[in-house]
């Protein structure tokens, strides 16, 4: 009998960085369960063993989709993936206004953290629990320059990404000092993916300089060529996925490859 295929777990995978590590990890043998709130284009579909529809923002369905598909997913595993790269940018504009109408009511704030970091953080330790105490467990969590970079107009993004990048540190510290997690091969990935051409991009370049002072500064790197292209950026992911034991804790970014 062969033996299982590694699987990797990719949030966001209908498109952008999503959709270009979902199929660089496919080419490279693995079984690629997606999660989005919407399907990718039927072309790039084939490259997802599984795509599942869920609102990564609603623990209930995250929570379902979990014990329903992706715990019986992961069974006879030896290496297990988890790219928590499903992410927004919240609501945009100065503190001043939570809570004003012009902002968004608070239910939208809140579905950005749980989107951000709620989710990723339950998925990880589902992943941890779930996991034979034998595979290899890879968890990278795309983060951003906003992690630990204030941008005005960005509170809620700023914030989750930080929170997303401490969430990994402690996950690693977790690994190295509770008998249930110690000896077992995890490591954590924070990876800054660069300023990638995805529609996040275009919503920033789109944003109300009123709103985003800096919104000129992305309508230049754009105009001036110097987006990322996703299918680069997904690079250093795959060989995060692909490597063998080491430090529980790794950050990097585009420029910085994993052995």
């Amino acid at each position: 009998m062969s033996a299982a295929k590694p699987l990797a777990i990719v949030t966001g995978c209908s498109r952008g960085l999503g959709l270009a590590i979902a199929t660089k990890l496919y080419e490279k043998g693995f079984d690629v369960a997606g999660i989005a709130r919407s399907y990718p284009p039927p072309a790039q579909k084939k490259f997802l063993s599984h795509c599942y529809k869920c609102d990564l923002s609603q623990p209930q369905q995250v929570e379902t989709l979990f014990h329903s598909s992706l715990k019986e997913e992961m069974k006879n595993r030896d290496r297990i993936v988890l790219v928590n790269n499903a992410g927004s940018l919240g609501p945009i504009g100065p503190t001043s206004l939570f809570g004003d109408d012009a902002m968004g009511a608070v239910a939208s704030l809140d579905a950005t953290i749980r989107l951000n970091v709620t989710s990723p953080m339950w998925l990880s330790g589902a992943v941890l629990r779930e996991a034979g105490a034998e595979a290899a467990v890879r968890i990278i969590n795309i983060s951003s320059g906003a992690a630990d970079s204030a941008y005005p107009g960005w509170g809620t993004y700023c914030a989750s990404k930080a929170a997303l990048r401490m969430s990994g540190q402690v996950l690693a510290v977790d690994a190295s000092e509770f008998d249930e997690l110690k000896g077992r091969d995890v490591r954590v990935f924070d990876y800054a993916p660069g300023v990638v051409d995805t529609d996040m991009q275009l919503q920033v370049r789109t944003s109300d300089v009123k709103l985003f002072p800096r919104v000129e500064k992305f309508v230049g790197l754009h105009s001036g060529g110097k987006l990322v292209k996703a299918e680069d950026s997904a690079m250093p992911v795959v060989d995060f996925a692909l490597c063998g034991p080491g430090e529980a804790y790794t950050q990097g970014d585009m420029g910085r490859r994993v052995p």
